[in-house]
């Protein structure tokens, strides 16, 4: 076998040190499990205070069921983020006095990365006023909106929608409470149940996180391959 040069022995060394500063182990990521739509349906058991689930209302999130509110190019882009699926999820109160009713977005992305990218993207398209709130339980980067200038049915009644839009690793999340009314009080009334709800179910989710493994990239094999391609003797014929 002919034998390595002393000038490329010190390139190949240069090489696998290279490749082990290049490749350390890729940290654990902490994710939500979104390999199905049901891992993002919330149990009877971990429901907001005060609300039960309407299965009628309540679906598997489509393209179809997401073109009216996404529209093609951000569902495009909710793609390119790394969009695995998502449920929709509808929550009627117990309580009638403001014929109150929430519904629940999730979108699972392969990355809390992606699940980042898109959160822009969705903020975009929250409707009325953003709010801010000193109230706790909320993750960190939660977007609170507060629109009271919408009406509903024949009598074309007033009513309060608050959207909160926040992120829990690799799953954004909108809720979205609806309040009947239109003054200060329904107002209020509105956001404190909205953020009241929105922290439950955030909650829920960060106790559905796991911790996936990571993996190194063998580039420490780069020198091992050189070595193997090396050509040996040639016989002279």
């Amino acid at each position: 076998m002919r034998r390595l040069p002393m000038k490329w022995v010190g390139v190949v060394l240069a090489l696998g040190m290279l490749a082990l500063t290049l490749s350390p182990a890729q940290a654990d990521s902490i994710l939500v499990p979104v390999d199905s739509p049901g891992n993002l349906i919330i149990p009877d058991s971990a429901l907001p205070a005060g609300y039960a689930p309407d299965p009628v209302q309540s679906h598997t999130m489509t393209f179809t069921s997401l073109l009216p509110t996404l529209g093609k190019h951000t569902y495009a882009l909710f793609q390119d983020d790394g969009w695995v699926t998502g449920y929709h999820g509808w929550l009627n109160s117990n309580d009638m006095t403001y014929k109150a009713f929430l519904t629940y977005d999730f979108y699972g992305f392969k990355t809390a990365a992606g699940a980042e990218a898109a959160s822009n993207l969705l903020l975009g398209l929250a409707l009325g006023v953003q709010t801010p709130t000193s109230q706790n339980g909320l993750p960190p980067d939660a977007e609170v909106f507060v629109d009271s200038t919408g009406d509903y049915g024949q009598d074309l009644k007033p009513f309060v929608a608050v959207e909160i839009v926040f992120r829990v690793q690799n799953v954004l999340a909108d809720i979205t409470g609806y309040f009947e009314g239109g003054d200060s009080k329904a107002i209020d009334d509105a956001t404190n149940g909205s953020i009241s709800a929105a922290s439950s179910i955030s909650n829920w989710l960060s106790e559905q996180t796991r911790t996936v493994k990571g993996s190194a990239f063998p580039l420490f094999l780069v020198p091992v391959a050189i070595l193997a391609r090396w050509p040996g003797r040639r016989r002279r014929p």
